[in-house]
């Protein structure tokens, strides 16, 4: 995973696991989630922490109007009833990082400063916020004031080295890592902050060119030759981040963070499948000939062994791909010829495949169906391609 000030994971269009109301925990259907809070709040229009998880719900569902204003009522209410609200706050603020909202997080964490001027991780929070939202220098300020409050703070120090490095400021970066390294030669962070800066300063480039360095096949293939799984999974997966870093860091900068969501959410589950499905030593996201050439086969697999596979989620998956590799081909990580290609497969299976997928799930619920007939009809639909584990 790309080192950043620490290591937050994507979600997967649900809340942080650590849900302001444990009694929600259960896996309910978004529609008993959202009736349920509503009810709370019908009852109860103070109670922030159903206002909280109704805003981050709806900013999950693409209504981002909507779940700011449910945000910015709990938030009001969070901070005139809580006594103490660092729990309630460190779960919003871990629940926006990960949906990349960090464009609906700033304005927040500036009125929780506000309000409590001297709590050190809300200014190294409201500075991260700062960084994704193309604002180095508000960064550096933010993670400045965040160590004045706890100075020596080793992950103060990583962070402040990291916007130095968003900023171009690379020897500036390297003062901030050492000091932060001198603390702990095993701080994580800083070490994965202090290979970026190596990479810069051998190659040259901004933060931006990192994450979009060229792929190093060469030793992802002689890993893979050496048998070294652990290491090609390891290499492999964080170069994927970076792609999926890069894609979001775009969103933002063009305040086009609305279906960011939902789009890192879909290509996470479908990327994931297409590595359990793939061969090869190894897949990496950019891999767009790969997903070109057998897309109907993965299609195929991913409706057979997903049953909940509807319209929406197809629209999803090409919404997205075509998304991710117009990006990817507009930085020149991918050609414009292979992206181009791909988006028309896309379009000339888009309406096959949901007919697949209406004659599928249509067998499934068919009671007067034999279990004989219903594989005569899974191999019409799939080609076979859904018996066989790999491509």
């Amino acid at each position: 995973m790309p080192p950043r000030w620490r290591e937050a994971e994507f979600i997967h269009l649900e809340l942080h696991s650590s849900s302001l109301m444990p009694m929600l925990s259960a896996p309910w259907s978004d529609a008993e989630k959202v009736k349920a809070w509503r009810e709370m709040l019908a009852i109860c229009p103070r109670f922030y922490p159903a206002h909280m998880e109704l805003g981050t719900h709806l900013l999950c569902r693409g209504n981002a109007a909507r779940g700011k204003e449910h945000l910015d009522r709990g938030l009001g209410d969070l901070m005139a009833l809580a006594e103490k609200p660092d729990e309630t706050l460190a779960i919003v603020v871990e629940n926006l990082e990960s949906l990349w909202r960090y464009d609906v997080l700033r304005p927040l964490l500036e009125r929780v400063i506000q309000r409590y001027p001297r709590t050190a991780w809300y200014h190294d929070a409201l500075a991260l916020a700062a960084a994704w939202t193309g604002d180095p220098e508000a960064a550096m300020k933010c993670g400045q004031r965040a160590l004045e409050l706890e100075p020596g703070s080793a992950d103060y120090l990583s962070n402040l080295g990291f916007f130095a490095l968003m900023a171009g400021r690379l020897e500036e970066a390297d003062r901030f890592l050492t000091r932060a390294l001198s603390k702990g030669r095993k701080h994580k962070t800083a070490r994965g902050n202090r290979h970026v800066l190596d990479f810069l300063r051998k190659h040259g480039g901004t933060y931006l060119d990192y994450i979009l360095r060229p792929a190093d096949r060469d030793k992802l293939d002689a890993l893979a030759n050496r048998e070294d799984v652990e290491a090609v999974d390891r290499v492999s997966a964080e170069l994927n981040e970076c792609r999926l870093e890069a894609f979001a860091q775009d969103a933002l900068a063009r305040c086009a963070a609305d279906p960011l969501p939902n789009r890192l959410s879909t290509l996470r589950a479908f990327f994931g499948f297409v590595s359990r499905v793939s061969a090869d030593a190894y897949f990496l996201y950019e891999d767009v000939r790969f997903v070109r050439e057998h897309f109907v086969a993965l299609m195929n697999k991913f409706i057979f062994k997903f049953r909940d596979v509807d319209a929406e989620l197809l629209e999803d998956i090409d919404e997205a791909l075509r998304a991710f590799y117009g990006f990817l081909s507009s930085k020149r990580v991918v050609s414009k010829r292979d992206a181009s290609a791909l988006a028309g497969r896309l379009g000339a299976q888009r309406k096959p495949l949901l007919r697949k997928v209406v004659r599928y799930n249509a067998a499934r619920n068919d009671p007067t169906l034999g279990e004989e007939e219903r594989e005569k009809l899974q191999d019409k639909l799939f080609d076979g391609d859904h018996v066989w584990p790999h491509i």
